[in-house]
Protein backbone atom coordinates (compact mmCIF):
# COMPACT_ATOMS: atom_id res chain seq x y z
CA UNK A 1 0.00 0.00 0.00
CA UNK A 2 3.02 2.22 0.73
CA UNK A 3 3.92 2.53 -3.32
CA UNK A 4 0.38 3.57 -4.15
CA UNK A 5 0.42 5.75 -1.97
CA UNK A 6 3.40 6.72 -3.13
CA UNK A 7 2.21 7.46 -6.48
CA UNK A 8 -1.08 9.54 -5.88
CA UNK A 9 1.60 11.79 -3.48
CA UNK A 10 3.33 12.02 -7.38
CA UNK A 11 0.68 12.59 -9.34
CA UNK A 12 -1.14 15.36 -6.98
CA UNK A 13 2.40 17.44 -7.16
CA UNK A 14 2.41 16.71 -11.06
CA UNK A 15 -1.58 17.82 -11.09
CA UNK A 16 -0.59 20.73 -8.95
CA UNK A 17 2.08 21.60 -11.38
CA UNK A 18 0.30 21.85 -13.94
CA UNK A 19 -2.65 23.52 -12.66
CA UNK A 20 -0.39 26.53 -11.43
CA UNK A 21 1.19 26.50 -14.97
CA UNK A 22 -2.05 26.26 -17.27
CA UNK A 23 -5.07 26.30 -14.89
CA UNK A 24 -7.21 23.19 -14.94
CA UNK A 25 -6.12 20.50 -17.74
CA UNK A 26 -9.42 20.29 -19.35
CA UNK A 27 -11.04 19.70 -22.56
CA UNK A 28 -9.65 21.95 -24.60
CA UNK A 29 -5.95 21.72 -23.48
CA UNK A 30 -5.87 17.95 -23.09
CA UNK A 31 -8.68 16.97 -24.74
CA UNK A 32 -12.05 14.82 -24.01
CA UNK A 33 -10.20 11.36 -23.29
CA UNK A 34 -7.65 12.96 -20.32
CA UNK A 35 -9.42 15.93 -19.30
CA UNK A 36 -10.77 13.57 -16.11
CA UNK A 37 -7.29 12.14 -15.24
CA UNK A 38 -6.70 15.64 -12.99
CA UNK A 39 -10.03 14.98 -11.49
CA UNK A 40 -9.12 11.42 -10.66
CA UNK A 41 -6.24 12.73 -8.59
CA UNK A 42 -7.84 15.51 -6.99
CA UNK A 43 -10.69 13.60 -5.66
CA UNK A 44 -9.31 10.69 -4.25
CA UNK A 45 -6.59 13.34 -2.00
CA UNK A 46 -6.47 15.28 0.48
CA UNK A 47 -6.50 18.02 -0.97
CA UNK A 48 -10.48 19.13 -2.37
CA UNK A 49 -11.21 22.08 0.00
CA UNK A 50 -8.19 23.30 -2.20
CA UNK A 51 -9.49 22.49 -5.24
CA UNK A 52 -13.07 22.86 -5.87
CA UNK A 53 -14.01 26.10 -6.71
CA UNK A 54 -10.87 24.93 -9.45
CA UNK A 55 -12.99 21.90 -10.53
CA UNK A 56 -16.13 24.09 -10.15
CA UNK A 57 -15.64 26.77 -12.92
CA UNK A 58 -13.84 24.19 -15.33
CA UNK A 59 -17.37 21.89 -14.93
CA UNK A 60 -19.27 25.98 -15.47
CA UNK A 61 -17.05 26.69 -18.78
CA UNK A 62 -17.47 23.03 -19.96
CA UNK A 63 -13.88 21.88 -19.63
CA UNK A 64 -14.96 19.00 -17.29
CA UNK A 65 -18.12 16.82 -17.20
CA UNK A 66 -20.34 18.25 -14.68
CA UNK A 67 -21.49 15.46 -13.00
CA UNK A 68 -18.01 14.85 -11.63
CA UNK A 69 -17.60 18.63 -10.18
CA UNK A 70 -21.51 17.08 -8.90
CA UNK A 71 -19.60 14.33 -7.20
CA UNK A 72 -15.89 16.55 -5.94
CA UNK A 73 -18.91 18.46 -4.42
CA UNK A 74 -20.56 15.79 -2.43
CA UNK A 75 -17.54 14.82 -1.34
CA UNK A 76 -16.46 17.98 -0.09
CA UNK A 77 -19.71 18.79 1.49
CA UNK A 78 -19.19 15.23 3.48
CA UNK A 79 -15.80 15.36 4.57
CA UNK A 80 -17.75 18.84 6.58
CA UNK A 81 -20.27 16.70 8.04
CA UNK A 82 -22.80 18.75 6.15
CA UNK A 83 -25.93 17.33 3.47
CA UNK A 84 -24.83 16.44 -0.09
CA UNK A 85 -26.65 17.39 -2.95
CA UNK A 86 -26.30 15.01 -5.73
CA UNK A 87 -26.40 11.44 -3.49
CA UNK A 88 -23.37 10.30 -5.13
CA UNK A 89 -21.08 9.47 -1.83
CA UNK A 90 -21.72 6.56 0.70
CA UNK A 91 -20.33 6.17 3.91
CA UNK A 92 -19.75 3.35 6.60
CA UNK A 93 -21.85 4.86 9.04
CA UNK A 94 -23.31 4.30 12.77
CA UNK A 95 -27.57 5.60 13.01
CA UNK A 96 -27.96 6.40 16.77
CA UNK A 97 -30.89 4.20 16.44
CA UNK A 98 -28.15 0.97 17.01
CA UNK A 99 -27.76 0.30 13.02
CA UNK A 100 -24.29 0.42 11.52
CA UNK A 101 -23.24 -0.39 7.90
CA UNK A 102 -22.99 1.34 4.66
CA UNK A 103 -25.51 4.43 3.69
CA UNK A 104 -26.22 7.03 1.27
CA UNK A 105 -24.61 9.92 3.17
CA UNK A 106 -27.53 11.96 3.96
CA UNK A 107 -28.84 14.42 0.87
CA UNK A 108 -30.17 17.75 1.63
CA UNK A 109 -33.01 17.52 -0.24
CA UNK A 110 -34.24 14.14 -1.37
CA UNK A 111 -36.83 15.00 -3.27
CA UNK A 112 -35.23 16.41 -5.76
CA UNK A 113 -32.31 14.35 -5.86
CA UNK A 114 -32.86 12.69 -8.98
CA UNK A 115 -33.87 15.67 -10.64
CA UNK A 116 -30.80 17.55 -10.04
CA UNK A 117 -28.93 14.01 -10.96
CA UNK A 118 -30.09 14.16 -14.24
CA UNK A 119 -29.45 17.89 -14.74
CA UNK A 120 -25.86 17.32 -13.52
CA UNK A 121 -25.93 14.37 -16.19
CA UNK A 122 -25.36 11.42 -14.15
CA UNK A 123 -27.52 8.09 -15.41
CA UNK A 124 -28.81 6.58 -12.92
CA UNK A 125 -31.20 8.02 -9.63
CA UNK A 126 -29.94 7.62 -6.36
CA UNK A 127 -31.78 4.49 -5.55
CA UNK A 128 -29.99 2.90 -9.14
CA UNK A 129 -26.75 4.23 -7.90
CA UNK A 130 -26.67 2.71 -4.30
CA UNK A 131 -27.96 -0.61 -5.36
CA UNK A 132 -24.90 -0.48 -7.94
CA UNK A 133 -22.48 -0.21 -5.01
CA UNK A 134 -24.83 -2.65 -2.89
CA UNK A 135 -26.09 -0.80 -0.60
CA UNK A 136 -30.24 -0.14 -0.06
CA UNK A 137 -30.86 3.40 0.37
CA UNK A 138 -32.81 5.10 2.45
CA UNK A 139 -33.10 8.70 3.53
CA UNK A 140 -31.75 9.78 6.66
CA UNK A 141 -30.53 12.74 8.52
CA UNK A 142 -26.90 13.96 9.25
CA UNK A 143 -28.74 14.01 13.07
CA UNK A 144 -29.46 10.42 12.74
CA UNK A 145 -25.90 9.97 12.66
CA UNK A 146 -23.24 8.62 15.74
CA UNK A 147 -20.34 11.67 14.99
Amino acid sequence: MEGSNSIDSSNLVFVEGVIMKFGYPGRTLVGESTCEAAWNVIQHSSEIDKYIGIIKKAAMEKELPFRLYAMMYDRFLVNHNREQVYGTQVCMLKLKNGERGWFVYPIKNPGNVNRLRIKAGFEQSVEENAKRLHVEYKVIKVSDIVM
